[in-house]
């Protein structure tokens, strides 16, 4: 029985990867995510809106602003960064965010990311895109897992 779910999600995420998933220049890539999490009286509130435009087929550029609240630490980040899709859906993500961190011992800093994640095409034009991160921040390195909906004019 496991083997034969196990060999319809493949089939389903082949089938979906199967549908055309270039995107042609001078598309625009509109999104982001929003998160909340709460642990032992610790919440977490984040924010963060994506622009991006598709210099290239299968190429873009774009701008990300973040604001995270994370207990007494009001944190901002923006920056450029640069993707790289598959016709599969498979995508490289790269940047660098400047960063404020509001009442922290060192309150600017420079966070360098780099990514990989998936375009799940709901339809022609809007697409769910887990995305998986590794952030080198103040000679500190973490990892991210989030999820974002974006939106694609002109695609």
């Amino acid at each position: 029985m496991r083997k034969a779910i196990f060999a319809l999600l493949v089939m389903c995420f082949i089938t979906v990867s199967a549908h055309a998933q270039l995107i042609d220049k001078g598309v625009i890539m509109a999104g982001g995510s929003l998160e909340f999490t709460s642990q032992k009286g610790n919440e977490v509130f984040t924010v963060n809106p994506t622009l991006g435009y598709f210099f290239a087929d299968n190429a873009a550029f774009g701008v990300s602003l973040t604001y995270s609240s994370i207990s007494k630490f009001d944190q901002f980040y923006i920056g450029p960064f640069a993707r790289y899709y598959t016709n599969f859906g498979l995508f490289g993500h790269g940047g660098v965010q400047f960063a404020h961190i509001k009442d922290a011992e060192k309150e600017n800093n420079f966070d360098f990311l780099l990514g990989l994640g998936y375009a799940a095409f709901l339809n022609d034009n809007v697409a769910l895109e887990p995305l998986f991160t590794v952030h080198f921040l103040d000679g500190d390195t973490y990892t991210r897992l989030g999820i974002s909906l974006q939106v694609y004019f002109g695609r």
